[in-house]
């Protein structure tokens, strides 16, 4: 604990732009012996106001930052800058959220339409949770009408009247879009899915990551989540059982409804008890009048301010601005505040569910970045050289993600020299590599190296240099397939996904069915076992590109685009290097595996140049223009420049 009341110093500094805007003593953590002692009143006071006071300039600055991907998207710019997708610029360049960044670009886009909206979220007297949901149904000549009531009410029961307004517009045949249209990121919306998790054998976590990758694989893009891919082997897995006995679906289907044991969990803030209690606490606390209701209205600093003047059409200019670390420090403080409230428990004492409730109503946080935030901070507890880079700003959303799940305190220095040079998607492999290597450490699949020895068991460093990490994964995934109960002791992994809710149902049903067939007692893992068995058997025999997989360069590229940072399995091609036209060869050396887009409007419209031998001695520049590249990445992925 130690540790981590003197790093709080230099968070302060490294956040000085943000922390101009709170009261410092809002950074202090408590020691665990002072907690029963906080002041809960003070506390409360003093965190959420420097929270809504956060919360208010991400608002406005969210909207700055919205506004510039729109106007990327509008030009073609993400292409222009080297990026085969608008999800792709988004983590490699700015290393935000896709999710996100896409909500920022919605809202930006509706805001430009609705001047008293786009002053009130820009001074804050509108958190952004209350806006997201007003740009779906407020028009120039209602926005007034409609903020009044954002006012006077809750954001839950504001969501309520928005998609009651929706569907009466809807049912008398206004354009106006129906209330589960595409774009909703609304409370509500959001929370309608649901955690899945079990507990596994070391070996098997990897299996699973194994079919997850052929899944991604045969769908063409790597940004596809878990939960889709759990569908997937249920459903290959149902199709190779046959009808099931009328006795046997009857059994399953009570079976389930008992819960095997356990009631089947449902989202926070979708269930109707959810709700009832949180609409008990508005009415009790009446919206809770104890704490301020609006935050004073700030004066964004200088450094953080901008202009809703013309935007420049340069794309460079658009990614230089975006670039700017301005988001960065907001999250950092905005973590470390939340679980210092977690930790002395204002959510409950200030009367609110639990931290996602007093996100949404507050501070404009969705539950799901509320709950992020947290848990990156608290998991920085003891990291801290990463938690002075993130406060720092170094590090973006995408990457602190990563290096959470791998570094520990003897290898966070590694881990964090790695990631200051290397893509994010080159990072992601990395990562994946070492969670898998230690993971058949642990099964005893694989013998620890004398480095290993030397730093024990639980501690992961990166790969060494020039290190193969996609055909080093590959092996590592094949062996994780042999692992069986030989190698299982007790359980200690844990494998989750997060998943619509009706695909958590189809799950747990297909559990209940499995052990019907194969024994009540069998533990979760297993049928996941047999799941993923039977994804394997049927799709390994398939060939996912047709005549294209023939091509032995896409084999050896792992049936991925080799852009740097592109995460497109889809229409892939093989390009010559050196361009036949200008006498290239077909030498495995001279072809490497593109998609269509980084092959059709990067490489042939000269926005992305390559030069070297594939697969392993290849230099990228990316965002050409006059010969002059933004960003050059080399062999590994490592970012030469920019």
């Amino acid at each position: 604990m130690v540790a981590y009341r003197v790093v709080t110093s230099t968070v302060k500094n490294a956040s000085s732009l943000w922390s101009t805007l709170i009261d410092p003593a809002a950074l202090e953590v408590p020691f665990e012996d002072e907690l029963c002692h906080v002041d809960k009143d003070g506390a409360a006071q003093l965190l959420d106001g420097a929270l809504r006071r956060l919360g208010a300039a991400r608002g406005a600055v969210e909207r700055q930052v919205g506004r510039r991907l729109v106007a990327l998207k509008r030009g073609d710019g993400f292409k222009k800058l080297g990026c085969s997708s608008q999800s792709d610029y988004i983590i490699e360049r700015t290393e935000m959220g896709v999710r996100s960044a896409q909500e920022m670009m919605r809202v930006a886009a509706k805001l430009e339409t609705l001047p008293l909206l786009r002053r009130a979220l820009d001074k804050g007297t509108l958190t952004t949770s209350q806006v997201r949901v007003l740009v779906r149904i407020a028009k120039a000549e209602n926005e007034a009408t409609w903020m009044e009531w954002a006012r006077e009410t809750s954001v839950r029961t504001l969501v309520l009247e928005v998609r009651r307004a929706l569907e009466e517009a809807h049912k008398a045949g206004d354009a106006a879009p129906t209330p589960h249209s595409a774009g909703d990121t609304t409370e509500d919306q959001e929370e309608a899915a649901e955690l899945t998790s079990f507990v596994s054998p070391e070996w098997f976590k990897v299996k699973w990551a194994a079919a997850v990758e052929l899944f991604r694989k045969l769908e063409g893009h790597d940004g596809l989540g878990d939960g889709a891919a759990a569908e997937a082997f249920v459903a290959e897995w149902q199709a190779g059982i046959g009808p099931v006995p009328e006795t046997v679906g009857a059994a399953v289907m009570a079976e389930e409804r008992k819960g095997s044991g356990r009631p089947a969990p449902s989202p926070a803030g979708s269930s109707a008890e959810n709700q009832t209690l949180r609409a008990y606490l508005e009415q009790e606390t009446e919206r809770w009048s104890f704490l301020p209701a609006e935050p004073p209205a700030i004066e964004l600093p200088a450094g953080l301010a901008a202009s809703d003047g013309e935007l420049s059409d340069d794309p460079r200019v658009l990614d230089e601005e975006l670039r700017e670390a301005k988001l960065r420090g907001v999250d950092a403080l905005s973590g470390r505040i939340l679980l210092t409230m977690s930790r002395v428990g204002l959510f409950q004492a200030m009367r609110f569910v639990d931290v996602g409730h007093y996100a949404v109503e507050r501070l404009g946080l969705s539950p799901r970045k509320a709950r992020e935030l947290k848990r990156i901070e608290r998991l920085l507890f003891d990291l801290p050289l990463l938690q002075q880079a993130y406060f720092a700003g170094e590090l973006g959303d995408a990457k602190i993600r990563l290096l959470v799940r791998v570094a520990t305190e003897r290898t966070e220095a590694l881990w964090l020299e790695r990631a200051r040079c290397v893509t994010v998607r080159r990072l992601d492999d990395e990562v994946r590599w070492a969670e898998a290597r230690g993971a058949l450490r642990e099964a005893g699949l694989i013998e620890p190296t004398p480095r290993e020895r030397e730093l024990g068991i639980g501690q992961l460093e990166p790969p060494p240099e020039g290190f193969d990490v996609r055909r080093e994964g590959e092996a590592l995934a094949e062996l994780g397939r042999t692992g069986d109960e030989r190698h299982t002791s007790a359980p200690s992994a844990t494998v989750r996904f997060t998943a619509e809710l009706e695909v958590a149902q189809l799950w747990r049903e297909t559990v209940a069915l499995c052990r019907s067939l194969h024994g009540r007692r069998l533990a979760e893992w297993h049928c996941a076992d047999r799941f993923v068995d039977a994804f394997f058997a049927e799709w390994e025999r398939k060939d996912p590109y047709g005549a294209v997989l023939a091509h032995k360069v896409m084999a050896r590229d792992g049936y991925r685009c080799t852009v740097p940072g592109c995460r497109s399995r889809r229409g892939l091609h093989a390009h010559h290097i050196s361009w036949r036209s200008r006498g290239g060869n077909d030498e495995m050396s001279n072809l490497t595996t593109v998609c269509s887009t980084h092959h059709l409007h990067g490489l042939h419209e000269a926005w992305v140049e390559v030069t070297g031998e594939a697969p392993h001695n290849l230099t990228w520049r990316l965002g050409v223009v006059a010969n002059d590249a933004l960003w050059t990445v080399g062999p590994g992925e490592v970012i030469a420049r920019g």
